[in-house]
Formats: structure tokens, sequence, C-alpha cells
């Protein structure tokens, strides 16, 4: 590993440590386990008693698990800056979803005790944990008036559109997006399946929307397909509806590990 992908420079990053000074930054780093993992690899398993905080100094992963019928569920990516674990060194209970890496990774693992104290230590880091934990219940809310208001049409064109947004730069019309994931991924994050996501994105590159580029997808005009998700009629919120989403999509929706 490269020592430099080592130092307290590169926690810098992670949301939860950046308001730390210098000195704690490095404390930090020291008492940290350090490792490199190649892609398709977990990073942590469902059920797995394990504690510790997983913070992501590059590569990428994506949290996902399997409801009890078999069918798998993606949650959400995360990335360099981003951390894994939280909750179960918060509340003590076992991993609720794997993590596997969709890239080669370079991880820095602090230990549950380690955290908690730093908890109590550090309230720029506490502050920063109630953030986090606030950003995973809005997604949680957000998706399951998704997947029980939205048809897969709209679903597939908010994930697009999500996707597009991130990686758009100022003044961009057209977005590629590097190594767009297999159908079968995209269809375990909108909660469908492979042959309906297929379906979709056939019908947006007849109408000239997206285009592939080898392993790559391009949208052609980011403004359109935002034009296209905000002319979708806001159906009324039906809580029956909501509450009757299936438990094994519908809960696990909230899953942050």
């Amino acid at each position: 590993m490269d020592p430099s992908a080592r130092s307290f420079v590169a926690l810098r990053q992670v949301f939860l440590l950046a308001e730390l000074p210098d000195a704690k930054l490095e404390s930090v780093s020291r008492r940290c386990q350090w490792r490199v993992l190649p892609a398709r690899r977990f990073l942590m398993h469902r059920s797995d008693p394990r504690r510790e905080v997983l913070f992501i100094v590059s590569g990428a992963a994506r949290v996902t698990s399997y409801s009890d019928s078999g069918r798998q569920v993606s949650f959400r990516d995360v990335g360099a800056g981003d951390c894994v674990g939280v909750l179960a060194a918060l509340d003590g209970e076992p991993r609720s979803a794997d993590v596997v890496s969709t890239e080669p990774c370079v991880l820095a693992t602090l230990s549950n005790e380690e955290f908690d104290t730093l908890l109590r230590a550090e309230p720029v880091v506490a502050r920063a944990v109630m953030v986090h934990l606030s950003a995973l219940v809005r997604q949680a809310s957000a998706r399951l008036i998704e997947l029980s208001t939205q048809d897969v049409q709209s679903r597939l064109r908010f994930e697009l559109l999500r996707r597009a947004e991130s990686a758009r730069k100022p003044g961009e019309t057209a977005v590629r997006l590097k190594q767009f994931p297999s159908h079968e991924i995209v269809a375990s994050l909108i909660s469908t399946g492979r042959e309906q996501v297929t379906r979709e994105l056939n019908k947006l590159i007849r109408d000239g929307l997206i285009r592939k580029d080898g392993q790559a997808l391009v949208i052609t005009d980011v403004a359109e397909l935002r034009g296209l998700v905000q002319s979708q009629e806001a159906a009324p919120v039906d809580l029956t509806a909501i509450r009757s989403v299936k438990r094994d999509e519908g809960t696990a929706a909230g899953r942050g590990v």
C-alpha cells in the first residue's frame, strides 16, 4: 500500500472526520487498521456480529442484501469519503446488510470501542454521525414513497437522473456514466426485474435520450431527462399502499449497516 494512502491526510475526505484538527485526525489514523481490498470482495456480511466502522479512503462499494425469497435488493452505492458499519457500532446489533466492493478499495478500520471513545470526545464527529443517520432516514423515506407510488419507467428515470446529476460538471449538457451497472444491478436498485430494465433502457435509446459507449452509458441531454422526471404527475400519497409494500422491499430500504 502506498504510505500516503495511510496518512491522516487520506482520512480528511471522510465526512465523519472532516472537521477534526490535524493532530486528532492523525491520532485516529494511527488507531485504524489499514488494508487494500480487490473488487468483488465483501467488506462485511449481513448478520455478522462484528461492530467495527470502515472508512472508505478510495474505491467504491455497494450496500446490498437478499430477501427471504432470494431476491437481491441494493440500497445504495458508497465511495471514497463514505463509511459503513456505523449502525452496528452504535447499537451493538449484527450487520443489517452486505457490503461488496465494486472497485479496489483502500479501507481504514476503527474498532467499535475506539469509535465510541471518539464520539464521546469529539462533538464534531458525534454531530456528523447524527447528520449521517438523518440522511439514511430521509433516503429510506424517499425510497419507500418511490416504490409505493412510481412505476418502473419512473423509477428508472429517477435513478438515471440521480447518477447524471452526481457525475455532471457545471455547463455540461451530456453526461457519460462510466462503467454503468449491469441491468441486473439496476433492477435490484429500483426493485424490479432485469427484463423490465432492459426494455425501458431500450426505449430511452430509441428516443435518443441515452446511448451506449462501451461499458459506459451516455445521457445525451440531462435537462431533457430532468424535464421528463419533473413532468411526471405526482400521484396523491396513498398511505394504505405504502403500508402494504412488501416487507422485504420497504423494510430493507432503511438498512444502512
